[in-house]
């Protein structure tokens, strides 16, 4: 008998400090809504290990031209979310999440 495994998806994102958590959570609704969502255009929440990320999911098998486009979206919601605060690539977190 064989067995088809689907590895998990990936999820590329910002581990949101604590001091980012806190003006996170005090966005109101709808300017968290701008950015924030299930839409696939928008970054979404993941909560890993005690920690907030932003980010956006990607399938198993992402290409790096892909995540690497993502990246640059990433960051950019991220500077539109927080315009006091400055961002990069080399921030970013990539990991395996539960499907």
């Amino acid at each position: 008998m064989t067995t088809s495994l689907t590895p998990p998806p990936l999820f590329l994102g910002f581990e949101l400090s604590d001091k980012m958590a806190n003006l996170y959570r005090a966005l109101s609704d709808e300017k968290r809504a701008l950015f924030v969502g299930s839409d696939a255009r928008l970054l979404q929440e993941r909560g890993v290990d005690n920690a907030l990320y932003l980010g956006k999911p990607f399938p198993p098998f992402a290409d790096h031209s892909s995540l690497k486009g993502a990246a640059e979206n990433i960051l950019t919601l991220l500077e539109k979310l927080f315009p006091e605060e400055t961002f990069s690539k080399d921030s970013l977190t990539l990991f395996v999440t539960k499907p």
